[in-house]
């Protein structure tokens, strides 16, 4: 399974839940730290499928006068990509600190995820350390929910029509496959006496395929996530194939590696890719909400990064 990326610094700002999604659940409260957290549970564990998002929201009531210290990350794991958002208080009598983290599977199985502790201020200098019990999740390939309307009942064993008597179609099949056949023959051999036409080099084949996913105006129908997906499909091979590293199986830190030992890479060429990279990232799995000219401005980008990596003539 591909393994995504993500890069250095990002502050991620995402839009509110939409109300058809579940209602968060208490999983732990540790002192006044609460974590919630809206995904199934299956027997001890929590279960979400490979192709979702594993939303954690922690809450401390009470801290209109304290501060919060929370570890970036706060969960250190290779199969989880983790995003969040800027923490919030929501005012009332008792104003309560909220940080949401979303949590992206990168490998099905049994998980066991463990949160860094937290420190929280008494207002009055002293601070009291919050420790958390590991979290079991249980990833999956198949849908969580799936919709029973979809299921569709065992048919019954059909009846074998009666052997009729040998038809003239067969043969006539037999003739027009060979004519098709003879045909090709000579299209293949007129080709061979003429020989192949120029092969379009990688990184022209690359631009023409950036001019087709601009044309299909994805941002104008609100279809920014799926836009940049195939940008970061299409920029991982070309980085793959013009450079021979394996880019569409490489986290970020194993990608800027491979690519700095590439001497036909500059920096600055290395820091537009990775950029590029992680701008993708952010807009599919943070759902980062990016307007048309954003959208235009990053196909630009990505055009300017093939044409300044292209081979020599």
């Amino acid at each position: 399974m591909t393994r995504g990326c993500s890069l250095l610094a990002w502050a991620v700002f995402m839009s509110t839940s939409p109300a058809s999604e579940p209602k968060p659940r208490l999983l732990q409260e540790q002192g006044p730290a609460k974590l919630f957290s809206a995904a199934p549970v299956e027997g001890q564990s929590l279960r979400i499928a490979l192709t979702d998002s594993l939303p954690l929201t922690l809450e401390i009531p009470g801290t209109a006068a304290r501060e919060v210290r929370i570890p970036q990350p706060i969960i250190a794991s290779r199969t989880w990509r983790e995003f969040s958002r800027s923490p919030i208080r929501r005012p009332g009598q008792a104003a309560t600190w909220q940080q949401v983290f979303v949590l992206v599977p990168l490998a099905e199985g049994e998980h066991t995820l463990q949160l860094a502790p937290i420190q929280i201020s008494d207002g009055a200098g002293s601070w009291q350390t919050i420790t958390f019990q590991p979290i079991s999740v249980r990833v999956t390939t198949s849908l969580v929910d799936p919709d029973p309307q979809s299921l569709r009942d065992i048919t019954a064993v059909e009846t074998l029509p009666a052997p009729t008597a040998p038809k003239l179609w067969p043969w006539l099949w037999l003739v027009g496959v060979a004519a098709v056949a003879l045909a090709s023959g000579l299209v293949w051999w007129t080709w061979r006496r003429q020989g192949p036409a120029a092969p379009l080099a990688y990184h022209a084949w690359t631009l023409a395929r950036l001019d087709r996913l601009a044309a299909r105006r994805l941002p104008a129908k609100g279809r920014q996530g799926e836009l940049h997906a195939l940008l970061a499909h299409l920029m991982r091979s070309y980085l793959a194939r013009r450079f021979n590293v394996a880019a569409r199986r490489l986290t970020t830190p194993e990608l800027t590696q491979a690519l700095s030992a590439c001497p036909e890479l500059k920096e600055e060429e290395q820091r537009l890719f990775l950029q590029l990279l992680e701008q993708c990232d952010l807009a599919r799995f943070a759902r980062q909400q990016v307007s048309p000219e954003e959208c235009a401005a990053r196909l630009e980008c990505a055009r300017h990064c093939i044409e300044a990596t292209a081979p020599p003539p």
